[in-house]
């Protein structure tokens, strides 16, 4: 999510989603094609409601993420990964950034198996 540039998917992705929930401008970022969704798609709105639901606007949606990418000094292509309720900036390259907490790669494969899992037992 990008305050200017809306809610946005990674290209290589999309081909999942129907293009009538897209705009047909696609944005870049680090050399990646991202496509963006809507406000009026049913995408847009769940993720609207996620963040309502669980009082992310200020941190979120008031602050883009170009916004925490200029506090925190971080370089390259930056997206919002959730996991048990607590959202997780991961980053393409490696941050200088002290005041961030690292997870091991590890720990962050652990959390996305464990992700797939539950969705895999939703369906």
């Amino acid at each position: 999510y990008d305050f200017h540039g809306g809610l946005l998917i990674n290209e290589a992705y999309a081909d999942e989603i129907d293009d009538k929930h897209f705009i047909r401008k696609v944005q870049e970022l680090d050399g990646r094609v991202f496509k963006q969704f809507k406000k009026s798609s049913s995408y847009f709105k769940k993720w609207d409601e996620f963040i309502k639901e669980n009082n992310l606007i200020h941190a979120i949606r008031m602050q883009s993420l170009n916004f925490l990418v200029f506090v925190y000094g971080l370089t390259g292509a930056i997206e919002f990964i959730t996991y048990n309720g607590t959202f997780y900036l991961e980053a393409k390259t490696e941050q200088e950034n002290k005041s961030l907490i690292p997870i091991t790669e590890r720990e962050f494969l652990e959390m996305k198996l464990e992700k797939s899992d539950k969705a895999a037992i939703r369906s």
